[in-house]
Formats: C-alpha cells, structure tokens, sequence
C-alpha cells in the first residue's frame, strides 16, 4: 500500500490544481493526504467531481488558512471518519483483502504556541486512547524537531520545539526518514534571506 502526504500551500489556481492532480495520478498512491488545501467546501464539491475513480473527505479552510483531505482508492482500501476538528482527522483505514487496519491521522498544525500545545494535548489523548491497530500521523505541524531541520535565518529553538519533541517522546511516534531532500518548506527568496525548514 503506497501512502502520500503533501501541504499544498494552496489549490485555488487551476494552474496548480491540474498540477496536483497530475501528480495524484501519475504516483498511483492508494491514500493521499492533503493540508492547507485553502478550499471551501463549494470547492472541493467541484473538484472532486472530476475524480470518479477516487473518494475523499475533507475539512474546508477557513478563509485562506487551512483544510485538510483524504483521497482514497475505493479499490484498495476502505477509510472511515473517526472524528476531526479544524487541525486534524482521524480515520480508520482498512486495507481490502487482507483484513489488516490502521488509524490514519492527518494534521495541519496551528502557528502559535499556546494553540500547538493545546493539539498536541489532545493528540496525545487521542493516541492513547488507541488500544488496537497502529496509528499513521501524516501531517504539517509547523514546527520542526530540531535545528539540522532548518537552514538560513535565525538558529534557535523555542518551547514549540521543545514540547513537539516531548508530544514524540511521550507518544513512540517514529519519524520517518525523507528520501531525496532534506528540506520540505521554503520561504522563496534568494540568497542569504532564504529560508528552508522541515515542517511536513
């Protein structure tokens, strides 16, 4: 089973719509996790109504911050909602024909401290109140877990960084190694004022 994880930073253009579906088709993933789709609701009604072969779930943004989906071959796999808020969806997957489950959280972090903490409170009661199956987080957490996760500007770590690591510790979640990069995020400007980090 292949599973994919992208912030989209955005899927208002057609341009960069037909770009993400492209890719969406070309990798033949079973499960695609989308954050900061920036769609609403109207929106993703349309979009999806172009890809018959797939199903998905969605939590609309609000305004330009934020939304999440799960798109889904409904040949592969089953998903279910489990429950959500405007950070996060927790689904249970099964993988059809081989009666094997997983819990599936997809998440799009918040930007501030106290509201970061917050999630990864409630994450964390979320994740222990799992007592069967393994559990998949595939998220943007904005907020990397330690300073070789980013390059360029200021080098230093605050509380964020500090309580992302202990919400990891506590919780046996394994960070899965990058392939082909190191950086997943860039603020796009030249020279000594760009920044990259390892956010997703």
């Amino acid at each position: 089973m292949k599973l994919l994880s992208w912030n989209v930073r955005g899927i208002n253009s057609p341009n960069k719509w037909r770009l993400i579906k492209h890719h969406i088709d070309d990798t033949k993933g079973d499960i695609w996790l989308l954050q900061e789709t920036k769609w609403s609701m109207a929106e993703t009604t349309t979009k999806m109504r172009v890809w018959k072969q797939w199903n998905g779930i969605f939590r609309q943004s609000n305004g330009a911050f934020g939304g999440l989906g799960i798109i889904w071959n409904p040949m592969n796999v089953k998903i279910s909602l489990v429950g959500e808020d405007k950070y996060w969806k927790h689904c249970l997957v099964t993988i059809l024909g081989q009666n094997e489950n997983f819990n599936l959280f997809n998440v799009y972090g918040p930007s501030t401290t106290s509201d970061k903490r917050a999630l990864w409170a409630l994450l964390s009661s979320k994740l222990n109140s799992i007592t069967e199956n393994s559990c998949v987080v595939a998220r943007d957490f904005n907020v990397i877990l330690s300073s070789t996760e980013k390059s360029g500007g200021i080098q230093r770590t605050g509380m964020s960084h500090k309580d992302f690591l202990d919400f990891v510790e506590q919780n046996y979640l394994l960070d899965i190694v990058l392939k082909n990069g190191t950086f997943t995020w860039t603020n796009r400007r030249a020279g000594f004022t760009n920044i990259v980090e390892r956010l997703d």
